[in-house]
């Protein structure tokens, strides 16, 4: 493998790790859907949907879109593309919910930073 390669797989888990991962977790978490319950939904393995939530796999597109329907967000969202639009059809509590995670997962961030630059 080419060391342009590397970087580019190292970029899309960091992707991944940083974003789709927490995201991932936060609306399964809202939605109290399991990782078994998930991969049944989508049509992997309880291994397969794992791997994913560990930032071992990349799930493919189809993937992407049982997981978006059955946790009812956005690929966009998902994906870290779009900030505003965290849910389809959000409730205030939905809202709430999310607001806070979003200042976690930034306070988390910022302390990553600051360890890193410290």
């Amino acid at each position: 493998m080419t060391e342009e390669k590397k970087k580019d797989r190292d970029k899309r888990n960091e992707n991944l790790s940083e974003v789709f991962v927490p995201r991932m977790r936060m609306a399964m978490e809202e939605k109290g859907v399991s990782q078994k319950e998930l991969a049944k939904s989508i049509g992997l393995t309880e291994a397969g949907v794992s791997r994913i939530m560990k930032g071992y796999r990349v799930p493919r597109a189809a993937s992407i879109v049982g997981i978006c329907r059955t946790l009812g967000v956005s690929s966009d969202w998902l994906l870290g593309l779009d900030y505003e639009g965290m849910m389809h059809d959000p409730t205030e509590e939905n809202r709430a919910f999310l607001r806070k995670k979003a200042v976690e997962m930034v306070a988390s961030a910022m302390g990553r930073l600051l360890d890193d630059n410290g």
